[in-house]
């Protein structure tokens, strides 16, 4: 079926799980991340970068530093650390119990400007309502994933958190999805991924034997991505069909 000449995507019937990426899938991690970053430079004396200089710089470290905790190349802490003593003019000498302060500035505004996609809460409802399982398989710390579905009004008492700080490993990892596929009680094969990463989200889950669909919003225009060849992909959730 068509909506208003997008393309939808039928949930096979034999998916018993279906799990959702947390950030720019449900929610709208990009603008938030940008309108914190700008925020909290304002609040810097002597900021010396217009708004957009400030943007692709921060998603620039967010890009490098993230990952490495990611890979398991550095600790959660430590990559927000490195994200913040980069970022500030004049700060590569700053402490940890000061970079930890300085990065907590940013997430105080960060926090301020969670939402979620107007078409998150409907899904995750047409899932439950399915008869499926439902979790969020997300790359980040757990408590700051459960305060955001909190926040956003995604919260549901059959929504599963599998936030990777809790597992063996992050996405793409396939020792992440082999423990979200475990916890839901489920074979890989039975288990659809919805993401917008096509790394992280759909090469991860096809490696470990999920199945996947990718999500490709208009906000990819401002951090561009790429789409996994021969893979389904939807341009909003509305188009999953349970």
């Amino acid at each position: 079926m068509c909506h208003s000449g997008r393309v939808s995507y039928r949930v096979p019937q034999d998916v018993a799980v279906t799990l959702f990426d947390l950030d720019d899938t449900l929610t709208n991690h990009t603008a938030a991340a940008s309108a914190a970053a700008w925020a909290w430079a304002q609040t810097i004396p002597h900021w010396p970068l217009d708004r957009q200089a400030t943007l692709t710089r921060w998603f620039e470290l967010e890009d490098t530093y993230f990952p490495m905790w990611r890979d398991g190349r550095m600790t959660h802490g430590g990559q927000r650390r490195e994200r913040a003593r980069a970022f500030l003019p004049d700060s590569a000498g700053l402490s940890d119990d000061e970079a930890d302060e300085a990065f907590g500035d940013y997430l105080v505004h960060y926090a301020a400007h969670w939402q979620a996609f107007g078409d998150a809460a409907s899904a995750i409802d047409r899932a439950i309502a399915s008869g499926r399982k439902v979790g969020v398989l997300t790359n980040g710390y757990a408590p700051q994933q459960r305060r955001k579905l909190e926040f956003t009004g995604l919260a549901r008492p059959q929504l599963v958190l599998l936030a990777t700080s809790d597992l063996p490993a992050n996405k793409p990892s396939p020792a992440c999805y082999q423990a979200a596929c475990r916890i839901m009680a489920a074979d890989p094969a039975e288990v659809l991924m919805v993401g917008d990463d096509p790394v992280a989200d759909i090469q991860g889950a096809l490696a470990a034997g999920l199945r996947a669909v990718q999500l490709v919003r208009s906000l990819d225009l401002v951090r561009p991505g790429s789409t996994v060849p021969g893979q389904p992909t939807i341009t909003s959730l509305d188009d999953l069909e349970f």
